[in-house]
């Protein structure tokens, strides 16, 4: 099953049972939605200064952790090759 998102609004959370994954997952979301000031310019950052098309790419709306020190932890996606997976291609 591929995996989807949907947008859910603060209110909807008290309709999902709570302690489920779902509940869970969603809660994270609603919270990730969330960024603080500070948050949004390490995201920006990573945006302008760290992001390569088809090999290091950041979504619009990616999660910030802060560290315990001064930084950051910015979600990103990396490209990996089947090559470099030890996949076969799947053309051939």
């Amino acid at each position: 099953m591929r995996p989807m998102r949907i947008r859910v609004e603060v209110s909807d959370l008290d309709s999902i049972k709570a302690g489920s994954e779902l509940h869970q997952r969603t809660a994270a979301q609603i919270a990730q939605d969330t960024l603080e000031p500070h948050q949004i310019k390490y995201l920006k950052y990573a945006m302008e200064h760290l992001h390569e098309d088809g090999d290091l790419e950041f979504d619009d709306d990616a999660a910030v952790s802060l560290g315990d020190d001064d930084g950051a932890y910015v979600m990103c996606w990396k490209w990996v090759s089947s090559e470099a997976a030890g996949i076969p291609s799947r053309n051939e």
